[in-house]
């Protein structure tokens, strides 16, 4: 289409620029790819077959100021490639060939925007070999799709590592907190808002920016909601629970004076395979009286409880099917043999109990994961 109205109003004198723009997206794309498919640095939400440059299409049309150009875009939340090309990128042309200055115009900056839209992805994707944060960010939490475009343009503007006069933290570390706490925890998908604060970006402030992720928080996922989330409900299948768990492997390395997993290691670890365990097995093959139970409908209320999970290498996990608390924190094949710190310290502070992980157990931990998720991803800061 571009290509069209190059030929068709401006002599074809942007054709081969086109061409170039949109050959070093398309690498950008592979690379992408590539990158995100390599074991221990994988990306579920990019590593996908139908994850394909018309994503990146959609993510860059929520995110483009087109304002300059009297055009709007970003305006279609539900947009799809096709009505992202029909409804958007068709009508602007459309309106802007009776001037061929401001069409051309309007399509350098396009294509220079787009392929700088691909190029900021593909940076981003890289960055998880030597930004633990980003690590942490795509591939072990991996970033909600809402959340990219606005993820790629502050890439793009310089400002994801900024700080603000409001929060001592980054933007990028507040779009951690926003993905954690509204789409993975919350489990809801507020678009509107999100692609609001995403188009504005064009005109706006560090500041504002910030204020829009905390009032977005608020709205969605206040203090309140998230501690009863974390301590009353069934997340063993929520998609931010290795996140949280990870967070209590980094905290326990820091209280016994070691240092946190780096790159690396994370990589090797999630390359071999990590999975989430339950203390308690899902299916006992003892008298759940005998650990606090009244019966076995509160137990199955509480077995998926934050409490009762734990980070653990796969082949552990496999290893322990439903044996007792009492042999996995014994046993020096099962949690003695993990690399991770929180399993040994779990483990250590059961040794010896006579029933070693009990319903209050659950509760208490619960409460006590709660907490440190409360101090570690704040609303303000």
């Amino acid at each position: 289409m571009l290509v069209y109205y190059s030929n068709r109003y401006l002599g074809g004198v942007l054709d081969q620029s086109i061409a170039m723009q949109f050959g070093k997206a398309f690498r950008s794309f592979n690379n992408v790819k590539a990158l995100a498919n390599e074991a221990g640095y994988q990306i579920r939400h990019i590593d996908r077959d139908s994850f394909r440059e018309d994503d990146v299409l959609r993510y860059h049309y929520f995110a483009f100021n087109a304002g300059p150009f009297g055009v709007d875009a970003g305006g279609d939340y539900n947009a799809t490639t096709e009505s992202v090309l029909e409804s958007f990128l068709k009508p602007a042309l459309q309106k802007l060939r009776s001037d061929p200055s401001r069409l051309r115009a309007f399509i350098e900056a396009y294509t220079a925007d787009l392929t700088g839209f691909f190029g900021a992805l593909e940076a981003l994707v890289q960055s998880t070999r030597t930004d633990r944060a980003s690590y942490m960010l795509l591939v072990v939490q991996d970033l909600s799709a809402t959340l990219y475009p606005m993820l790629i343009r502050l890439h793009l503007m310089g400002w994801l590592q900024q700080t603000s006069s409001i929060d001592s933290r980054t933007l990028q570390s507040l779009m951690e907190l926003v993905d954690l706490r509204v789409f993975k925890l919350r489990g809801t998908n507020p678009q509107a808002d999100v692609f609001a604060i995403t188009r504005s970006l064009g005109h706006t402030t560090v500041e504002q920016v910030v204020q829009g992720l905390q009032s977005f928080c608020n709205k969605f996922m206040p203090d309140a909601l998230l501690t009863s989330r974390l301590v009353s409900e069934d997340l063993y299948r929520n998609m931010g629970l290795q996140r949280i768990l990870w967070e209590e492997e980094d905290q326990t390395s820091l209280f016994l004076q070691q240092s946190p997993a780096d790159i690396l290691e994370l990589s090797r670890l999630n390359a071999a395979g990590l999975s989430v365990e339950h203390v308690l097995p899902q299916n006992p093959a003892f008298d759940i009286a005998s650990y606090g139970f009244k019966d076995a409908e509160e137990f199955e209320e509480h077995k998926h409880r934050l409490g009762n999970l734990l980070l653990l290498e796969k082949g552990l996990n496999s290893a322990c099917q439903n044996a007792t608390v009492e042999s996995k924190v014994t046993a020096p094949t099962l949690y003695a043999a993990s690399g991770l710190l929180s399993v040994k310290a779990l483990a250590a502070s059961r040794v010896g109990k006579p029933l070693g992980y009990k319903l209050e157990n659950i509760e208490a931990r619960s409460q006590s994961l709660a907490q440190l998720m409360l101090k570690r991803w704040p609303i303000t800061a």
